[in-house]
């Protein structure tokens, strides 16, 4: 069941990201999105040997891949963490879904989401 749940979400994913309206596709999209609590479902692949990292400051949707980023939202002291944990505080905070999935047809990098508007 879960596994065709995934399935058709990720199509759904796929469909929107081919229209490029309702998907960000990537870390630096999807980032950008969920400062703008634009996204509805996050979608990641949960890698324990990932390293990168992102920024992020008290509030939910203050994101961004580098330091600078967050500081333009008027962040003062922006803290850095493993790139998905900071998009899954993001997603929740924002009142967003959350689905794991496999990185084969998933997003670019690892991350990705399907929108709630355009």
């Amino acid at each position: 069941m879960v596994a065709t749940e995934t399935a058709a979400v990720l199509e759904k994913f796929r469909e929107e990201a081919g229209e490029g309206r309702r998907a960000a596709d990537g870390p630096e999209a999807t980032l950008q999105a969920l400062a703008m609590s634009q996204v509805g479902l996050l979608l990641v692949h949960e890698d324990p040997d990932d390293s990168r990292t992102a920024w992020f400051g008290p509030d939910p949707g203050q994101v961004g891949l580098t330091s600078e980023e967050v500081k333009a939202m008027g962040v003062d002291d922006p803290q850095q963490a493993r790139l998905t944990d900071v998009a899954l505080r993001a997603a929740l905070g924002t009142g967003a879904d959350v689905r794991v999935v496999p990185s084969a047809g998933g997003p670019t990098g690892g991350l990705g989401a399907i929108l709630r508007w355009s």
